[in-house]
Formats: C-alpha cells, structure tokens, sequence
C-alpha cells in the first residue's frame, strides 16, 4: 500500500491540501518557462484562462496564510502576462464582436479571466489595457449573446447545454463583482435573453428515475455540473433582488425542484468514489460543494466528498510533479476541486483524524447503489432458479403422467386386437384340430368334452400370460 494522501492525521484538511496538493500543483501549472503559464505552451486559450482564474484563487488562500510570498509574486507577474497574451489571441468578428477560438465555451471563461486579472493585478496594468480589456470583456459578452439568439441557424459545431451555461455563469459573475460594468454591457434586452437562457436549460433537462428517485440531468456528468451550477448562481442572484425574486418566483421554484433532482442524480450516481471519467468526477465534485452554497437547501453527503476526494488525491494520479496524471486537461478541472473543498467544505477546517471519525457517523445508514443493485439482482436470481426449478419439476411430473397415459393407452389398444385376434385363431385352430366342430349337433360325446375343455384351458392361459407380457412391459415406476 503505498503512502495515505492525508497526513498527518493531526492537521486540518485545509493544511494538508495546501501544503501538499494546491501548492504542487500551482508550481505545475506555472510551468517552466519564467515569462509565461505552461497552458499557453500548448496554445490553449481556455486552460490559460483557467489557470488564471484558478491561481488568483491560490493566490489569495496562500496569502490569507501567510505563505508563499514569492510564489504569489510569480503567480502574478505569470498572469498578467498570460493575460496580454489572451488579448493578442482574441478573434476580432467586426465592429462589435470578439471571441476566443471562436467558441462560446472558451470565451466565456476567458472573459472570467480577463475580468479576474483586471480586479486583483490592477496596478500591473495600464490605462491603455485596462480599457483594452475592458472593451474586450464588452465585445466578447455581446457575441456570446448573439450566439445564443442565432446558434439553431448559425453554430456548426455542437452547440450544447454547457456552452449555454458557460455564457449564464460569466453574465451572473458580471453582474455581481462588476456592476456597473454590468450595465454598461448588459441591455434590458439581454435579460429577457438570461432568463431565455435559464428556461432553454431547464426545458432540455433529462428527467429520470435512480433507486426508484426522481432525477435530472443533462447529457452526461460534465454538462450537468455546469449547468446546474449556472442556475444556482442565477438563483442565488435572483433571490438577493426582491424584485427579480418576485417576477421569476415561477422560475426559481422550477430551479429548486431541479437542483435537488440534480443532486439526487450525482448522489445515486457515484460508482466507485467516481462520477464518469476523471475529469468529470472533478468537475462534478467542484459543482457539487458550489451549488450547496448558491442554494443552502441540501448540504453535501461528507462520505461522497471524502471518497471522491480521497480518489482524486491518490498518489497513482496525483503525481509528485503536482499534476494529475502529467494531462494539463485534467489537472485544470482537478487544481479547482482542490480549491473548493478548501474554501467551502465545512469539514476541510476539521483535523484528518476527526473528519474520518464524524464520517463513520454520519455516514447514511443504507447499502450503496451498486450494492443494493447486485443484491436485489442476486436476490432476483435466486427467486428465477427456483421458479425454474419448480416449473421444471411440474413439467418433468406432468411429462410422466402424459407418456403414462399414453402407454395405458397403447397397451388397451394392443389388448384389444389380441383378444379380438385369439378369439379368431382359437376358433379356427381348434376347427383344424377337429376339437370344435361347427355342425348343429345337439349333443358331444365324453371325449369330445374333455378335449374341448383341455384345448380351452390351454388357450385361456396361453392368452393370458400374453397378456400379462403386454401390460409388463415398459412398467411405469413409481
């Protein structure tokens, strides 16, 4: 057995995560080229622009320690950079629109990064950039909505509910940390077109049933976990706005009843401390803690986070170079789990060994899903053996009783024709033997008599040993 993820048992779970895993992999994502992030190496928009959201969050838990001040400095000057790099990397579309590789998805979360980095590394830029990032944020915002009002028509690659919800979580994180550049950007117009976006996700929901629960869920686990945590932060939104609340109160009732749907299908659906692939079961393992705070309706199942995040951190994935599995695509799905079991797992403040002694506890007191289906499946076997087994015994018994009657049957048939058959050799035999004689005379002599009665008794039990033979023969057995 190889080294436990978790040690030691007597620190917090925020420690062990900072020190062993966030750190490591914060120093991964950087990379080894001073000036820049390693995703920009493979020329990807999008995990650059993860990198950046996700290291500014490092960033500020490193700080609130007290910790890694020159890694914080690193992660900064890198960022900054990475973000004029995104901005030379942006696809003009005419006066009034950008993108990111031309994809709804990618610059959605470069818009986030752009935004985050403009926020935190503020005096690392110029005027001069600041309005080029601002105006990109803007022109990058309005192709994102012009793509969802023509996407039937106009978008040839598959256009599908993450993308939506990319283009919701970036317009609610706008609106929230950036209000007034939220109205500067964002027309009346555009919110018919949020809570367009919110009822198209809820309409393409696939409603199910697991363990006998109602569930919902969208495509698979990655598209679920993006779109159900684009509704709760338009829930959380909506709900601090009295107004909002009121004239969507029908919307968010919907959002509710799917929410805890949602959760109840990741809940029944974790085989093997997994949700799918590996990055799927990082990005449902993120959703899965955000959500609870965006709708404190349900809290997290401790067991489930602790096994999935148990899995995840296991030292045949997690490698001592602080990736995951070498693959940037990963690891960029795996660094923002880390960080949101950090921030807000209500256990991740307890000691290792405290948090596994509260999960004995509070762990359900049910089988698992797959356990109770290979039972009740097992169970099911059984009750099929022995119906099988009785019906083969009723048909075995039933067979014999037909081949039974079948046999009596056959023997009456063959006891027939031999007694009709004797009667005609005993009467033609015993006229060749002049023993019976068909004249009509009135009366026989004393030796006629007694050969008569001799050649008579001699038949008689000649026939019925025959018949004895007959009705011996094939004795059914008891």
């Amino acid at each position: 057995m190889g080294e436990l993820p978790f040690i030691p048992f007597t620190d917090s779970l925020k420690d062990v995560l900072r020190r062993n895993f966030i750190k490591s992999c914060s120093v991964w994502l950087l990379g080894k080229d001073e000036s820049s992030l390693l995703a920009q190496a493979a020329n990807s928009s999008w995990e650059t622009a993860l990198s950046i959201s996700f290291l500014a969050e490092a960033r500020e838990i490193f700080f609130e320690n007290g910790e890694e001040k020159s890694l914080c400095d690193d992660i900064e000057f890198r960022s900054t950079n990475a973000i004029r790099w995104l901005l030379n990397k942006k696809i003009i579309l005419g006066a009034d629109h950008v993108s990111w590789d031309r994809g709804t998805w990618d610059t959605a979360v470069v818009i986030r990064a752009l935004l985050t980095a403009i926020k935190i590394y503020s005096e690392r830029f110029s005027v001069a950039e600041k309005r080029q990032i601002n105006t990109a944020v803007f022109k990058g915002v309005r192709w994102s909505f012009g793509r969802f009002g023509g996407w039937e028509k106009e978008v040839k690659f598959p256009f599908g509910p993450c993308d939506v919800a990319q283009i919701l979580i970036t317009t609610i994180h706008i609106k929230e940390r950036f209000p007034q550049l939220g109205k500067e950007i964002i027309t009346p117009d555009d919110e018919d077109t949020i809570l367009s976006m919110v009822e198209y996700l809820l309409h393409i929901r696939n409603e199910s049933q697991i363990n006998s629960e109602a569930v919902s869920y969208w495509i698979d686990f990655f598209n679920s976990a993006e779109v159900i945590e684009s509704l709760a932060m338009f829930y959380n939104y909506s709900k601090k706005d009295s107004a909002l609340s009121s004239r969507v109160a029908e919307l968010l009732k919907d959002i509710e009843l799917t929410y805890k749907q949602t959760y109840r299908y990741f809940e029944n659906s974790q085989v093997d401390e997994r949700w799918g692939t590996h990055a799927e079961t990082c990005r449902v393992l993120y959703s899965y803690i955000k959500i609870s705070t965006l709708i404190p309706i349900v809290p997290p199942e401790p067991h489930l986070v602790l096994k999935s995040l148990r899995w995840i951190c296991d030292e045949k994935q997690f490698f001592s170079d602080g990736s995951f599995l070498h693959t940037m695509f990963i690891t960029i799905f795996f660094y923002p789990a880390l960080l949101q079991v950090y921030e807000n797992w209500p256990l991740s403040k307890r000691k290792i060994q405290e948090i596994y002694d509260d999960i004995i506890w509070v762990s359900p007191m049910r089988t698992s899903p797959e356990r109770s289906a290979r039972l009740s499946a097992e169970l099911r076997n059984r009750e099929l053996g022995d119906l099988n087994a009785k019906y083969t015994s009723e048909k075995n018994k039933s067979e014999r009783m037909i081949s039974r009657r079948r046999r009596k049957l056959k023997k009456y048939l063959l006891t027939s024709f031999f007694l009709a058959g004797a009667v005609v050799v005993f009467l033609t035999l015993g006229n060749l033997l002049n023993i019976l004689s068909f004249s009509f005379e009135p009366t026989l002599t004393v030796h006629e008599r007694m050969d008569f009665l001799s050649y008579f008794t001699v038949y008689v039990a000649i026939c019925v040993a025959i018949l004895g033979l007959i009705w011996k023969y094939e004795r059914i057995p008891k």
